[in-house]
């Protein structure tokens, strides 16, 4: 019984990943990295903001970017204290109609450095960060993947997969040794019968994909 339980809780939390990451792409599409506030438009959904504060925090390229955490904001750590981390943290509602677990979520817009946006998406019964996304600034892997990494950066990492769908109108690439960490990628023609691309695929892959959306989410290796 307590087996079935911890299959039960990996499939949900896989669905959120998925769930909170289509969220936060769907967002971040429709919202230039220095837009101050207001309201905002997306295909497939709405938000709402209201400032916190007015301050940008932090220098951008000090926040790391780990298997559960963009700098001080990680994976599963209450909706509220997030509103702590930057005086500028805008709070808002997103509306999404192709979420599987509620019909709207709560998101968290939080200005870093001059011009970057961190956004955190809130899972919605439990009122914790349930994915966290980046699509520009410095942020970095500690192995130095981030937004505008080449593919060529790629082609020696083993056990790439990609991912198509809501991540990425050319598709992600997700690692083993980041667990949590989707890559969405951009730039080419990536084939879309390469869902377990290898390093050898990926040589015929152009040089102009790169990485252009950073998504953290719950780790799951059930």
């Amino acid at each position: 019984m307590a087996t079935a339980g911890r299959v039960d809780r990996a499939r949900l939390t896989r669905r959120l990943h998925a769930a909170t990451a289509a969220i936060a792409l769907a967002v971040a599409v429709s919202c230039s990295r220095d837009d101050a506030a207001g309201d905002r438009q997306a295909s497939g959904a709405s938000q709402t903001a209201t400032t916190v504060g007015a301050a940008a925090c932090g220098d951008p390229s000090l926040w790391n970017v780990s298997d559960s955490a963009i700098g001080p904001i990680r994976i599963g750590a209450p909706a509220d204290s997030v509103l702590h981390v930057c005086p500028g943290t805008r709070d808002s509602t997103v509306d999404y109609r192709n979420m599987e677990t509620a019909d709207t979520a709560r998101m968290l817009f939080v200005p870093v450095g001059a011009r970057d946006t961190v956004r955190v998406t809130i899972e919605p019964y439990e009122q914790r960060v349930g994915a966290i996304a980046v699509r520009s600034g410095p942020f970095r892997t500690a192995d130095s993947l981030g937004i505008g990494t080449p593919i060529t950066r790629w082609r020696g990492i083993a056990g790439v997969r990609v991912l198509y769908g809501d991540h990425s109108d050319d598709g992600a690439m997700v690692v083993p040794h980041h667990c949590g960490l989707i890559f969405a990628i951009s730039g080419g023609d990536v084939p879309p019968a390469d869902r377990t691309a290898d390093a050898k695929t990926l040589v015929g892959w152009p040089d102009t994909v790169r990485i252009t959306e950073i998504i953290v989410g719950p780790c799951s290796r059930e």
